[in-house]
């Protein structure tokens, strides 16, 4: 039986300074990100087992030996942390987006008053944008002062209470609480989860995990079409919208539970990795960034992205994709009613374009970690959105044909997106602290647009909608302008800082402990 690689290391002595002073040179204080406790000598690289060998660190290893075992590692981190995180979305989705099939359920009549001009309706669904904004910057920079599976755990707890509490509202001000308290939760994780992956994953690797993160979003919107087509069919006595807020929310209570036990928090601390694969995890966090101390905040690199016009260029191309998505979740089966089919019929049939968004999101991905590239797919994806908008907007109410294929188009490049744009974020931060608060403005500011997507379908427009595809349209295009000026910055960026500094030695790690993405030999995902 062949044995696991052994890595002539210990654990205690992988720690988060700078590449070229960890493999060789005098030793000197420094921190350890392990035990939290200050190292007075780190051995050279000879006295730690530690070899360079194709640019990359080795722990006493050959270099095939080091890939295994990280392939070996990545499986097993996938195994633990990627189904959970997934299923925590499909829920975040489902609860968030079940609103849309509650309304041609009963709900506007029930609760809203009939709502004949739209407006009970269109704030009920902006309200969760309210505190989902408020709460974006301080909840993720909590996940960075405390273990983030403790804090994802709560906030999805306290978001399925304010899911299920929902069936219970029998007045207007009731269901608007709820809604207030689901949007302070799921602020707690949006940004959160994206912030967290980059503690376990190499910036090749956030990409498609992110994708796939984000993919469990039309593939809650197919979910919800199927559920809703069921509980549109259960005879009782009581609403079927109530019923259905029951079935999405107290699952998403038992969730969360689960991933106070199950889900790993920290390095670390974490008990699913024994001393080898935890020294492993640290040299390949180590390999990209200089990592910060467990646990604290560096004010200046988080303070530091509020002025960095990168950060606001991409959360400005964020809005665009946003305005666009939050519209779908809410108003998708109202917009496919307006196509000929309706109650359960049009609950179904908003289950293929969302079905498609996700097999086109993770072949998008794919590509993009491979190619190491995000604003030119990104750019691509809204130019593909905005051209279903633009059917949409340019076809006539009869032709449901042409506008339900335009549907497609416009849910898979929204959809599609959403992920990269994360992604391309969490790349270019440079430092945690930077990277937690750039994530929580990508969502905050990205998302202040969602609120106007609340407004963009009013009841009297159907069956043209020309309003809501007029807005999407040309949110659509101008992110898109955005992706690629953006992408065009970066490349100049990088350009000159080859010509100043060399290029890149691979292998060397830019010590991003003092200044973040500002590092010599840091340079940006295009």
């Amino acid at each position: 039986m062949k044995k696991s690689a052994k890595f002539d290391v210990d654990p205690e002595k992988v720690v988060t300074h700078s590449h070229h002073e960890q493999l060789g040179g005098p030793t000197t204080p420094r921190y350890n990100a392990a035990s939290g406790a200050s190292i007075s000598e780190i051995p050279s690289k000879s006295d730690a087992g530690i070899s360079s060998t194709g640019g990359e660190s080795q722990l006493g290893r050959t270099g095939s030996e080091w890939k295994a075992a990280e392939r070996r590692l990545v499986r097993k981190l996938d195994m633990w942390i990627m189904p959970l995180t997934t299923l925590l979305y499909l829920a975040a989705y489902l609860d968030r987006g079940n609103l849309g099939n509650a309304k041609i359920q009963g709900l506007v009549g029930d609760i809203l008053g009939g709502d004949e001009n739209g407006k009970k309706y269109a704030l009920l669904s902006a309200f969760f944008y309210i505190s989902y904004l408020v709460f974006q910057i301080p909840l993720t920079l909590t996940a960075k002062r405390f273990p983030p599976n403790i804090v994802i755990g709560i906030v999805t707890i306290i978001w399925g209470l304010s899911s299920a509490l929902q069936a219970f509202a029998f007045n207007y001000p009731g269901i608007l609480v709820c809604r207030f308290l689901l949007g302070f939760a799921e602020a707690g994780f949006g940004p959160v989860v994206p912030f967290y992956y980059s503690s376990w994953y190499l910036k090749s690797e956030i990409g498609v995990r992110t994708t796939i993160f984000i993919a469990a979003a039309p593939l809650s919107g197919s979910f919800s079409g199927l559920i809703a087509y069921g509980v549109q069919h259960i005879k009782s006595h009581i609403a079927t919208w109530r019923i259905l807020f029951l079935i999405e929310g107290l699952p998403t209570i038992l969730l969360g539970i689960l991933v106070l036990i199950l889900l790993p928090g920290r390095i670390e601390t974490t008990r699913i990795l024994n001393e080898e694969e935890r020294a492993l995890a640290h040299a390949r966090i180590n390999r990209e960034v200089s990592g910060e101390t467990t646990g604290q905040i560096n004010w200046k690199h988080a303070f530091s992205a509020a002025y960095d016009w990168r950060v606001w260029m991409v959360a400005l191309m964020y809005q665009g994709l946003n305005v666009a998505l939050s519209s779908i979740s809410n108003f998708l089966p109202t917009i496919v009613s307006s196509f000929g089919y309706e109650g359960a019929d049009a609950q179904l049939f908003t289950v293929p374009p969302y079905a498609v968004a996700g097999v086109v999101m993770i072949c998008v991905a794919v590509a993009s970690d491979r190619l190491k590239l995000r604003g030119p797919f990104i750019a691509t994806m809204l130019l593909i959105s905005g051209s279903g908008y633009a059917i949409l907007l340019g076809t006539s109410p009869n032709a449901y044909h042409a506008r339900y294929a335009a549907v497609f188009l416009a849910v898979m490049g929204t959809y599609t997106g959403i992920p990269l744009a994360m992604a391309w974020t969490s790349n270019n931060s440079g430092s945690e602290s930077k990277r937690a608060v750039s994530l929580a403005m990508l969502n905050t500011v990205g998302h202040g647009m969602s609120v106007l997507g609340s407004y963009i379908y009013p009841s009297p427009d159907k069956p043209k909608y020309t309003k809501g595809f007029s807005v999407c349209m040309a949110f659509a295009f101008w992110a898109a302008f955005l992706a690629t000026v953006q992408s065009i910055a970066l490349w100049y960026v990088n350009r000159n800082r080859d010509r100043k500094e060399g290029k890149p030695v691979q292998g060397e790690r830019p010590d991003t402990l003092a200044d973040a993405d500002k590092a010599e030999g840091f340079r940006y995902v295009i």
